[in-house]
């Protein structure tokens, strides 16, 4: 097709190719502002060539295709660092927001009430019965307690304001992946003989740019032309025309399957996007600083409440006082929320007032919170399904003088009483003794001590022998919390572990929730479970609904059962043992009661009785008046010490040791030997230590639990190496532990803390503190004591000065930290309130600047990526204006090519 009309075929190409070139180049300009465009260029080839005589011409031009001037690799790592941007972004955004919380640069911070706290206390110590102090103590802690409070609802407010945040963006997640797909389905029609969809890529690629804002994705382009999406670790979220859906469950996101049904946990695998951000503010940060808080909170309220439980206002009670605590239905101590925290080496004591006299009689009562040594059940009953209660009701120790006495009684599962009961007296020693049947308590060499109160349960079998069926549980970890009881109640009628299906709910001070214990076939045990981080194996036992055991957890999170088959304390017995030690003492006035809640409760049977608690003042130390010039000594026959001992039961008995005759050489040895004695002539298992005070040339003779020493005198004629008389160190007076002024014991056993009686606070945490409205009344404020002959009075400010001191007391408080799934380890500490605090505001300050650095980091990186991708994919409008003129001017020259082309062609015709 040589000649015109091949100069016309060229001409056309022409024209029509400088008119794609204006059209691409007005697209470009069109989407100058669209940050998901990329430049688009046209791409121009020869149209091909014809042979003409000697010569080869050309025919003009093809338009190939429209590209997309894009760099994939840039587009990816700016996918990326917006993503992780984002992340920094949503952090940050909440991370002020907790800041802003805590607010430590106001007045109203925490630490700045609980400093003015603090110093009320300090000034009611200096005048305990001043009205103006006591309203400043009561107002201070209204205003600490309802700031602490807020402050945790602040941070329970935000954690569910980051799920709205989090569930909002999944479901944008899952709109968006839909889109990319329904893309998908137009991409490969468009895109035939090797032509570019490039608008559909470009919406597809501004979509990603979307997902990576809200999660981390990774895309790649399929043979097809489809582009696949997943995130990061993996999961698909759009391949071709399907697409997969994200889903919140609990503290976790999933990746859900086609089938709806298979679900996988993928929050471990989020680095990026505003969920990653959210999610870290949402499982980790907010939940650490909470439970941080919350450890703060739990342990004021303890310390404060242990203090003031010791504690007596201006006047003692008159009125029915009900514990704030409660205990589960089988009223064991440990289920108490303070329960853990009892210390079982102290004593209860409770003082009542006589007030109709005229000089008011005041009694007190005291009840020894010892745990007895432990004891096995053995032998076959007779009767599956059942159940024993023992309880000890008279102290001692087994095969002494006035060996102690324990009660029996055997119940159905369903707790209802066989009638079957007795008694059994310890008196032979270690050995079995039989309960009825072939069915024995048997007493170890080692289990000695016997504390009346205490008790224990041992369920029976469900075989025909119905033989003893303890619990038994080991554990192969740690728990995620340290210093922590965890309470577990059988929720199923009963069962045999490993032969029924049993149902247990649990709880700690922190969490909650509920296990199974499997049928496992061939129907054996163990059975294996997992509680907050503890493999749990039970070996052995039989449960019954309502049965409870607790495992106490170390600062190491260490676990350790105590079960009900262990010795310890219910609220009935130790209501019924303080029932005891009031009718020894004949001290009456004031009835214990337990509430139908399960709380304990003091009742005075009339208004003419009054009553308060104190500890017991008795350090329970006895110091020789006389001291021995030097050594060594020589001790000849028939040196005695003689001592009293409270055995319980309203009397005492005294007790004689013999120090062996022999040559001293220091007060060391001589020292040992009394101990040796004491221990041996004693009723109770090593109850004593004989130390020699050096300086003074003095003998000290300390108790150990439990406290029975109330006095003693020592008989010897001793002389030294050189025979002159050395004297006697005791004569014939004898010397009791009251006596002696010495540094008193903290002998407060939190039990009336831990029980919620006479307290401060009520609550356990940040969000459920508040000052006991018993406080109302100012006069209740106990910052004095009563002292060891049941007086009280104006001046005493001995509690007030022991609450100030609550500040400086180094104790153990729990540091929380939270992993991507929202599950929490502690881990204990030694440190005092305030440096407590302040570690937690520290931590909270590098938390804030390690997510400032990451933020600008991710900033600057996203601006040089953005300048990178301009260069590559940005339209620039002077570009573009010298790319519409070249267009125009070459249309313009085409245009002329064909009308000369046309005039040409018309003269040839005419000049036919």
């Amino acid at each position: 097709m040589p000649g015109i009309p091949l100069t016309l075929s060229i001409a056309r190409s022409a024209i029509a190719a400088q008119q794609y070139g204006l059209s691409v180049s007005g697209h470009n300009v069109s989407n100058v502002n669209n940050p998901d465009y990329s430049r688009q260029i046209v791409q121009y080839t020869t149209k091909g060539s014809y042979r003409y005589s000697h010569y080869i011409l050309g025919d003009g031009v093809n338009m190939d295709q429209v590209q997309r001037s894009t760099d994939q690799m840039i587009e990816t790592h700016l996918s990326n660092s917006k993503s992780s941007l984002a992340s920094f972004e949503a952090s940050q955004t909440y991370m002020k927001t907790v800041e802003n919380i805590f607010n430590e640069n106001e007045d109203s911070s925490i630490s700045a009430i609980l400093s003015q706290f603090w110093n009320t206390w300090h000034d009611l110590s200096n005048n305990p019965e001043g009205g103006s102090e006591r309203i400043g103590v009561y107002d201070n802690a209204v205003r600490l307690s309802s700031e602490m409070s807020n402050l945790n609802l602040s941070l329970s407010d935000m954690k569910q304001e980051l799920m709205n945040e989090i569930n909002l963006s999944i479901d944008q997640i899952n709109s968006i992946s839909e889109q990319i797909s329904k893309i998908n389905e137009v991409i490969p029609g468009l895109e035939v003989s090797g032509r570019s969809a490039n608008d559909q890529r470009d919406q597809v690629n501004g979509l990603i740019n979307k997902l990576a804002q809200l999660v981390n994705v990774q895309s790649f382009q399929q043979s097809n032309g489809t582009i696949s999406v997943s995130t990061a670790n993996g999961f698909l979220l759009v391949t071709g025309n399907e697409h997969f859906n994200l889903q919140m469950k609990g503290n976790n996101i999933e990746w859900v399957g086609s089938n709806g049904k298979n679900a996988f946990d993928i929050t471990q695998k989020l680095s990026g996007g505003k969920i990653a951000g959210w999610m870290k503010m949402h499982n980790e940060i907010v939940p650490k600083f909470q439970a941080d808080f919350n450890s703060l909170a739990k342990e004021l309220i303890w310390d404060v409440n242990r203090t003031h439980s010791q504690g007596v206002g201006l006047d003692l009670f008159a009125d029915p006082l009900k514990g704030k605590y409660k205990t589960d239905e089988n009223g064991m101590f440990s289920t108490l929320t303070y329960g853990d925290k009892i210390d079982y080496t102290k004593d209860f004591k409770m003082w009542i007032s006589d007030k109709s006299k005229l000089n008011p009689v005041k009694t007190s009562v005291e009840v020894d919170l010892g745990i007895s040594d432990g004891v096995e059940i053995s032998g076959n009953s007779g009767h599956a399904n059942e159940k024993y209660i023992f309880t000890v009701i008279e102290s001692g120790i087994a095969g002494q003088v006035n060996s102690p006495k324990i009660a029996w009684e055997r119940y159905r599962s369903d707790g209802t009483f066989t009638g079957a009961n007795g008694v059994i007296s310890l008196d032979q020693g270690a050995g079995a003794y039989q309960i009825e049947g072939d069915v024995s308590l048997v007493v170890s060499d080692n289990a000695k001590t016997f504390i009346a109160g205490n008790t224990l349960t041992m369920n029976t079998a469900n075989s025909d022998q119905g033989e003893p069926a303890d619990l038994m549980i080991t554990s192969s970890s740690r728990a995620n919390s340290s210093q922590d009881t965890y309470v577990f109640k059988v929720k199923t009628p009963q069962g045999e572990i490993g032969k029924n299906p049993i149902e247990i709910d649990w709880s700690s001070n922190f969490k909650s929730g509920t296990i199974t214990l499997p049928a496992e076939y061939p129907y054996e045990p163990p059975v294996d479970v997992t509680v907050d981080g503890m493999a749990l194996r039970f070996s052995n036992g039989n449960l019954y609904s309502g049965d409870v055991f607790t495992i106490k957890t170390d600062a190491e999170g260490d676990p350790t059962l105590q079960k009900a088959s262990d010795w310890h304390w219910t609220l009935d017995s130790f209501k019924t043992q303080l029932e005891r030690e009031m009718s020894y003492a004949g001290v009456s006035g004031v009835t214990p009661l337990i509430t139908d809640d399960h709380a304990l409760m003091f009742i005075p049977t009339s208004s003419q009785y009054i009553f308060g608690f104190g500890v017991d003042d008795s350090d329970h130390l006895i110091r020789s008046d006389h001291g021995i010039s030097g050594f060594p000594i020589e001790i000849g026959t028939n040196n005695e010490v003689n001592f009293y001992e409270d055995v319980g039961r309203g009397y005492n008995e005294m007790r004689t040791a013999y120090i062996p005759q022999g040559t001293y050489e220091s007060g060391e040895d001589l020292a040992n030997a009394v101990e040796d004695a004491m221990n041996a002539a004693s009723n109770h298992s090593i109850l004593y230590k004989a130390n020699f005070d050096e300086a003074n040339r003095k003998f000290i003779i300390e108790e150990e639990t439990p406290k029975k020493l109330i006095a003693m005198k020592m008989d010897w004629n001793t002389t030294n190496s050189a025979g002159s008389a050395m004297g006697y160190i005791y004569n014939d007076e004898y010397i009791t532990s009251k006596e002696i002024d010495m540094p008193k014991q903290d002998n407060n056993s939190g039990l009336l803390a831990a029980l919620g009686i006479n307290t401060f606070f009520t609550g356990q945490d940040a969000s459920t503190i508040k000052v006991h409205e018993m406080m109302a009344d100012k006069n209740n404020i106990a910052a004095s004591k009563i002292d060891p002959t049941g007086n009280y009075g104006y001046g005493d400010n001995s509690n007030a000065l022991e609450m100030t001191d609550i500040q400086y007391n180094t104790k153990t408080f729990y540091h929380w930290q939270y992993d991507v799934h929202g599950i929490g380890q502690s881990n204990a500490i030694n440190v005092s309130f305030e440096e407590y605090y302040q570690g937690m505001i520290g931590s909270l300050g590098i938390e804030s600047s390690d997510i400032a650095r990451g933020l600008d980091f991710n900033q600057v990186m996203v601006e040089k990526l953005n300048e990178q991708r301009f260069s590559v994919a940005g339209v620039s409008l002077d570009e573009e204006m010298v790319n519409i003129m070249k267009f125009q001017h070459a249309f313009t020259v085409a245009s002329k090519l064909l009308k000369i082309a046309d005039e040409m062609l018309n003269t040839i015709v005419e000049m036919r």
